[in-house]
């Protein structure tokens, strides 16, 4: 048997709520990434980001999960209008996946002020490790197994980070 597309959501759907049944809290980096990729099927980056991530907030609302961290992106930014980017830095996306990040936020931000669900995004840069893209990263954030100077200063520039 073939399922099309609105049978695969729904059978997605009921699987992600099975799996969110006895979990406290939930790690959702999932996504089709690449700003590439999204130019050429914007659609599809949509569909994966934006309505997984509803996916995920709606088991995760049905069965009272503690908290929800959302992989968000530095793609969220677009165009740097200063740098270092910080928190007040306007949104302003350039590609469809910049885009869907920023929508995930949202949906992030409004289930956690609607529903009361607490969420928090994390907006990743360069993201390094096994399965990174080498194209895209410039140099390791950690050598010889420590931590490089640069990274632990935006590591411990605030007393306390709460998530």
């Amino acid at each position: 048997m073939i399922l099309q597309i609105p049978e695969i959501q729904q059978y997605w759907r009921a699987s992600v709520d099975e799996l969110v049944a006895d979990t406290d809290v939930i790690y959702h980096q999932a996504a089709q990434a690449g700003v590439r990729k999204s130019i050429e099927q914007p659609k599809k980056v949509n569909q994966f980001n934006v309505d997984g991530t509803v996916n995920i907030l709606e088991a995760a609302r049905n069965h009272d999960i503690k908290r929800v961290v959302v992989a968000s992106s530095s793609s969220v930014y677009g165009k740097p209008q200063y740098l270092p980017y910080d928190e007040d830095h306007p949104t302003t996306p350039v590609s469809p996946y910049g885009v869907s990040k920023l929508a995930t936020e949202q949906y992030a931000r409004v289930y956690n002020e609607v529903y009361g669900l607490p969420t928090v995004s994390l907006r990743y840069f360069t993201v390094y490790g096994p399965r990174m893209r080498p194209n895209v990263t410039s140099s390791p954030p950690f050598t010889m197994g420590r931590m490089s100077p640069s990274f632990e200063c935006i590591l411990y520039r605030r007393s306390l980070v709460g998530i």
